[in-house]
């Protein structure tokens, strides 16, 4: 075969071009060499309110948005910026930044009443401007997997933003605790996909917290 490295760090690059590849995916902001703002245009739902919800990233082979995805990308991206903030400043920072954008867009498409966007496709470019043909619209949904799910993200995103970003941190942490509480009114007897949502996203606040009332509902 071709030469290859054998070290301690050879994941280091395969880590760099994912990042890399997650920033090129970024869905409401211009990317240079690869599209301008998008989707400015593209909507969800909930009663009589709206919401923009361009942000987060473009998902799979389209242009899609989905809860669950972005939230594990986010948990997944500071938990490993976590790992490596003694080791590998550079990259935990990277990691960071990148987390942060997948963090906002978990924030942003929040109803306030346990209702929120947790998919909505799209697999075209849009004009941008609301009120035109192409304007695509979604409607929101109030689901204890979603909300456990975006709860975990955003407890992580607190702990991990504490020192840095303290203002960010709060208000992470003030909205997982709501997405939490609105999955555990609504989650009856889980199944095994909804109850591992629950345990992470109870272990995430505790971690977060260190109140006793997450622990206590991770372990039940």
């Amino acid at each position: 075969t071709r030469p290859f490295a054998i070290g301690p760090d050879v994941w280091r690059d395969t880590i760099v071009k994912t990042i890399n590849h997650f920033y090129c995916q970024r869905c409401g902001t211009a990317i240079p060499g690869i599209h301008d703002l998008c989707h400015a245009d593209w909507l969800c739902v909930q009663g009589d309110k709206k919401i923009v919800i361009n942000g987060g990233w473009h998902d799979a082979g389209d242009l899609s948005q989905g809860l669950v995805n972005t939230s594990e990308a986010v948990v997944a991206m500071f938990l490993l910026a976590e790992k490596l903030k003694t080791s590998d400043a550079e990259l935990s920072q990277r990691l960071i930044d990148e987390a942060r954008w997948g963090l906002d867009w978990v924030l942003k498409c929040r109803f306030g009443d346990g209702s929120r966007c947790t998919w909505a496709t799209m697999d075209f470019w849009t004009d941008g401007v609301l009120g035109t043909v192409d304007d695509v619209t979604s409607r929101a949904a109030n689901s204890p997997y979603d909300n456990f799910m975006g709860a975990s993200a955003e407890a992580v995103g607190a702990r991990i933003l504490k020192g840095g970003d303290a203002t960010r941190s709060a208000d992470c942490l003030k909205a997982a605790k709501e997405d939490w509480q609105w999955a555990m009114d609504k989650v009856g007897k889980p199944g095994l996909e909804i109850a591992g949502a629950a345990l992470n996203a109870s272990m995430d606040l505790f971690d977060a917290t260190q109140e006793p009332l997450y622990r206590d509902a991770a372990v039940r």
